[in-house]
């Protein structure tokens, strides 16, 4: 059977819901409970990559495996939902398209199955429209729209000869456009991705599931020409990179022939693998050259030429690891020996003049170093390090120690890079040139984010790369990208400009996530030496994660103890929901060490314990009183910790009891002296329990002069997300911990 027969036999309605994903319970069709307890462990997995707080309204299954017409081509379809509405109008589109980054890069890292099936996973509005009609609550354990088995005729012949038709039209489009300039096949492509796309939604719209456009798109899906339509756009994007000789560049002002550097050089051959497997690497007199490999100096050679054909100075690296050797020439001031260990991106030389004749009252054009590599090695290889490779720093000899005032760089990966740009998001000040005002030009993480969303999006760094300082070469890309996308040219970075610096990024991963590939720091941090004045202790323990919350284990808390704090009070917080599965009482250490930035603050002649949301006062109670002797002596709920914090809102022995956005299962409940509810309704959803939890703080929220100044509310929305009604509660009642 050939490939297109065999999905479109696919298409037909199943006598039953899939039997491995749903079982019967009385009389009732319900989610088999270890795919479910499954399914919320990688929902909870993947709520705590997003790396934003936001308020979950339910978790879903939908698509064909939620219904009758499931196939061996089926996906779960694992669907976070979320009231958007928590989040600033303005930056609505940002929020929108950091979580479709999120979820590309998730998907791509993860190969998740359930039974074969694979686990694909997706944010959604919950006012977002959906045209499935099989929806199932994942989170509620119950359906949310119940599929109905329909007497659906399927006319695959008809569905054959649509796909055929868009088969022929995608193949046009792709001839066409490889006679097109770039820009233009660019364009044609997305005019054409889009058209597909408004296809599908118009027959969901009218026919639903069943309708003969989303079978099309189906079909093209699962026989690989919608794959065939991106990798085309991605070899277009390929080609942007790869141009001629002089106009390639390859690492700001650095150009090259990439694929015809050998077969150029072998027009002169001189027979050996130096000279003849090589590439001229253009770029001006001065521009520094970094390593491209790792390895041992094994030779070096002055010519004390800067004319014809062989001059400057001469470089051979014999390569370690997995990089091969290497050479270099066309150089000056090289300050390597032979012996010295070179790392990827240290500094090798200098790009020198090329002179006419020795007298160098003439200069050529086109200086260069030269790289040559052993036959059958590409420079394309080394080419993923270039943002490590083409820093243009400083001037610095090779060392093999590492200074206790730098912090050696780390690759940068997707997921890492997802987590910077909520971290950029959340920046509360402005970034700009410090340069002029004569300030030293300290390592800033934000920075560095910057300039690796600059240099993705075309706007270069050629001199110093890049190295996480704002100085002006940095001033200077701001204002080309202020200026290429209709903004004030000011070279300041403020929240317009990161708002639109993020939204562009995440387009261009979400559609090529392959361009992270190169990103890798390329500058050590520097690190304040100075110890005159120290931060709060903070104390973590194993990262092993345990299943048991009925005793004390060290990855269930995050303790901060203020320096030269020599007593035993202790202001335990329970954190919100992703502190814990969802499915079973399992702590997640990396969320409770989330809160040790926003709480250290706040440990001022207190020890603070943060620990998960599942967890209980008697625990916390045994395991900082065998840890270190402590004694708890206040207390707070944030978020989903709040279950824990109600069952003390009558404890006056205590001196603080905060119920600081919290889950609420009660109205009416007595508040002991020293009990604080803080919170702002509409930061909870609107449906299920989170439309309960809403609710009932709005009774505390009306009711509050019965427990006079012991309600606090607002009426805002967004303030839970990023910790920031948390923030403001212990600004106001931090003292009485």
């Amino acid at each position: 059977m050939s490939n297109l027969k065999r999905i479109l036999s696919s298409f037909k309605v199943r006598e039953s819901l899939n039997p491995k994903i749903w079982v019967k319970k009385d009389n009732e069709i319900v989610m088999n409970p270890k795919v479910r307890e499954k399914l919320l462990e990688v929902a909870n997995d993947f709520i705590e990559y997003l790396k934003v707080d936001v308020v979950v309204t339910d978790i879903i299954m939908t698509g064909s495996l939620a219904n009758f017409n499931w196939s061996s081509f089926s996906d779960v379809d694992l669907h976070i939902v979320a009231d958007f509405s928590q989040f600033p109008e303005e930056q609505l589109d940002l929020y929108k398209e950091l979580f479709t980054l999120k979820k590309t890069l998730y998907n791509e890292k993860h190969d998740i199955t359930i039974y074969g099936y694979d686990v694909e996973l997706y944010v959604q509005n919950e006012t977002e429209a959906h045209f499935s009609s099989g929806v199932y609550s994942v989170l509620y354990n119950e359906w949310s729209n119940k599929p109905k088995k329909e007497n659906v005729k399927i006319d695959t012949s008809l569905i054959k000869t649509k796909t055929n038709q868009w088969m022929d039209i995608i193949d046009g489009v792709i001839k066409n456009a490889s006679d097109e300039p770039i820009d233009n096949a660019r364009q044609i492509i997305k005019k054409y991705k889009d058209k597909l796309k408004k296809y599908r939604t118009c027959g969901l719209e009218k026919q639903g599931e069943y309708s003969d456009e989303n079978l099309v798109f189906k079909v093209l899906r699962r026989n690989g020409y919608i794959e065939k339509l991106h990798d085309f756009e991605n070899k277009l994007v390929d080609k942007t990179y790869t141009l001629k000789e002089g106009e390639t560049s390859i690492g700001g002002p650095f150009k090259t022939d990439i694929e015809n550097g050998p077969s150029n050089h072998g027009k002169r051959a001189f027979g050996n693998w130096q000279s003849d497997n090589a590439w001229d690497v253009f770029a001006p007199p001065g521009s520094v050259v970094n390593a491209y490999t790792e390895g041992k100096v094994i030779k070096i050679r002055n010519t004390n030429k800067r004319s014809g054909k062989v001059f400057g100075t001469q470089v051979t690296v014999k390569g370690e690891g997995n990089f091969p050797d290497i050479f270099y020439t066309h150089l000056k001031n090289v300050k390597l020996s032979v012996g010295d260990s070179v790392k990827l991106g240290d500094y090798v030389g200098e790009v020198t003049e090329w002179c006419k004749d020795e007298s160098c009252t003439e200069m050529h054009n086109g200086t260069h170093v030269h790289i040559g590599l052993p036959k059958g090695r590409h420079i394309k290889e080394l080419l993923v390090n270039s943002d490590k490779i083409f820093t243009g720093s400083e001037s610095t000899s090779p060392s093999n120690s590492t200074s206790t005032a730098e912090k050696p760089s780390e690759s940068v990966g997707e997921k890492d890079f997802a987590d910077k740009l909520i971290e950029l998001k959340n920046l509360n000040q402005t970034l700009n040139n410090l340069k002029p005002s004569g300030q030293t030009l300290e390592f800033n993480p934000n920075v560095e984010t910057i300039q690796i969303i600059l240099q993705i999006l075309g706007f270069s760094l050629p001199k110093w790369g890049i190295d996480g300082k704002f100085g002006n070469e940095t001033e200077q890309a701001v204002k080309d990208f202020q200026k290429a996308n209709g903004l004030t040219e000011t070279g300041v970075i403020t929240k317009e400009e990161i708002n639109k610096l993020i939204i562009l990024i995440s387009k261009k991963v979400t559609e090529d996530p392959s361009v992270l590939d190169k990103i890798q720091k390329t500058k050590t941090a520097t690190i304040s030496t100075d110890t005159t004045t120290k931060p709060a202790e903070t104390v973590t323990s194993s990262e092993k994660p345990t299943n048991k919350v009925s005793s004390t284990s060290d990855n269930e808390y995050a303790i901060i103890k203020p320096e030269g704090y020599t007593g035993n009070r202790v202001h335990v917080l329970f954190g919100g929901s992703h502190t814990s599965g969802y499915s079973k009482n399992s702590a997640k250490p990396e969320a409770i060490k989330k809160y040790i930035n926003v709480m250290t603050p706040y440990a001022n002649n207190i020890i603070i314990v943060v620990t998960h949301h599942m967890n209980s006062l008697a625990n916390v109670r045994a395991y900082v009183k065998e840890k270190f002797g402590g004694e708890v002596s206040s207390l707070a709920g944030f978020s989903q910790g709040g279950r824990e914090a109600w069952s003390h809102a009558d404890d006056s022995s205590l001196s603080l009891v905060g119920l600081i956005d919290p889950s609420t299962y009660e109205t009416g409940l007595p508040f002991g002296s020293n009990t604080i509810l803080y919170c702002d309704p509409k930061n909870w959803g609107t449906s299920g329990f989170y439309g309960q939890t809403r609710k009932r703080l709005e009774w505390y929220c009306e009711n509050k002069d019965k427990y006079g100044s012991k309600v606090v509310c607002f009426n805002k929305g967004g303030s839970h997300m990023n910790f920031g009604i948390l923030k403001s509660f212990y600004e106001q009642y931090g003292s009485k911990m």
